[in-house]
């Protein structure tokens, strides 16, 4: 059995205080509620904790040996309490995001929204599938499409999918910036983005060019992945390996670039909640986050 709570408070009190009546004071009560407490206290015990005088009262042996861990008790509740509290508090934000965005750019990125929104809680989910955001748990996504066009839907132009060639620095090097170098290279391709390669040697002038790739892999966070350990040249989103660019992991020897797939990245959510603030914080730091360039 436990003691009552109130009684472990009040006992806590007298024995910071000194006194019933101080104790009174830090519980907001009167000081025959105290002593009420306290009593109660010592015969659920069976041990006088206080020597009493006429205005102050001592700890006897028994209560200073029971001080320190009903104080500890009391400190670990009152941390817990605040945690849930906080917690509660929190708002929690669910976006849809395929995986190679997901894992490849948005995560690396995720302390800096965490610092600047510590009491929005942000979930993930990592889906391929389009989800329907009038019907799940989902409050924005990240989507694709040529024309931007979402019925129902507000979106905001994120950027352009660029695919763009790169490379370990010493690989690309070897190229010399020659795109015909690349036929003699281990090609890395993206399953679902089967015949881009054939795209991009024809945009770099190289019609006749029919590229075979060495190595296929499901997700571009994969071919990133091959890119930066020397197993190939991959030709990927440009806001997936922006990073590896600027800190010099990756290279990409050659200016020309195609359109992606999707063409485009939006941001997207129901209409009716264009002014949640949850919503415009994201937006507004994703958007910056996108300004950084890295």
């Amino acid at each position: 059995m436990l003691p009552p709570l109130n009684a472990l408070r009040a006992f806590d009190a007298c024995a910071a205080a000194a006194s019933f009546r101080g104790a009174a004071e830090r519980l907001h009560v009167t000081p025959s509620a105290v002593s009420h407490q306290i009593r109660q206290l010592e015969e659920f015990l069976g041990v006088v904790l206080f020597e009493r005088t006429t205005r102050r009262v001592r700890l006897t042996s028994a209560g200073e040996a029971y001080l320190p861990p009903v104080r500890e008790a009391l400190k670990l509740i009152e941390t817990a309490t605040d945690q849930l509290a906080r917690h509660r508090d929190r708002q929690r934000l669910t976006v849809s995001v395929a995986p190679s965005y997901a894992m490849g750019w948005l995560m690396p990125r995720l302390p800096r929204f965490q610092v600047a929104y510590p009491d929005i809680e942000l979930r993930l989910d990592m889906s391929v599938d389009y989800v329907n955001l009038r019907a799940s748990d989902v409050d924005l996504a990240l989507r694709y499409s040529a024309k931007g066009v979402f019925p129902g839907l507000t979106a905001h132009h994120l950027f352009d999918e660029e695919l763009i060639v790169v490379g370990h620095p010493e690989l690309a090097a070897r190229l010399d910036g020659r795109p015909s170098a690349l036929c003699r290279e281990r090609l890395v391709e993206v399953s679902y983005r089967g015949g881009q390669w054939r795209r991009w040697f024809a945009s770099a002038g190289l019609s006749d060019a029919v590229p075979e790739p060495a190595l296929r892999v499901d997700y571009d966070t994969v071919a990133v992945d091959a890119a930066l350990d020397g197993l190939g040249i991959a030709l990927v989103p440009h806001p997936l390996v922006s990073p590896h660019l600027a800190d010099g992991r990756l290279r990409s020897p050659f200016p020309t670039r195609i359109e992606g797939t999707h063409s485009a990245c939006h941001l997207v959510y129901p209409e009716e909640r264009r002014d949640d603030p949850t919503i415009e914080a994201f937006r507004a730091w994703i958007v910056d986050e996108l300004g950084r360039g890295k």
